[in-house]
């Protein structure tokens, strides 16, 4: 989803509710997984989060400052 605007109505990332309900996504495909966020590998790194590039997932909290 590129255009998903979370922050002016539910809080919520639209990948969340379509990836549990199995619905299609803005580009026509049903997300891969619950991510409202895509992290880059560097950022995997910079983590200390273990495994090859694009197979690592891991849960982030996070907040609007």
């Amino acid at each position: 989803n590129i255009r998903d605007k979370y922050w002016e109505a539910s809080g919520r990332p639209m990948a969340e509710e379509q990836f549990r309900n199995r619905t299609k996504a803005q580009n026509g495909e049903v997300p891969s997984n619950d991510a409202g966020i895509d992290l880059t590998p560097a950022v995997f790194d910079a983590l200390g989060l273990p495994g090859p590039v694009n197979t690592r997932q891991t849960h982030v909290d996070w907040e609007f400052a």
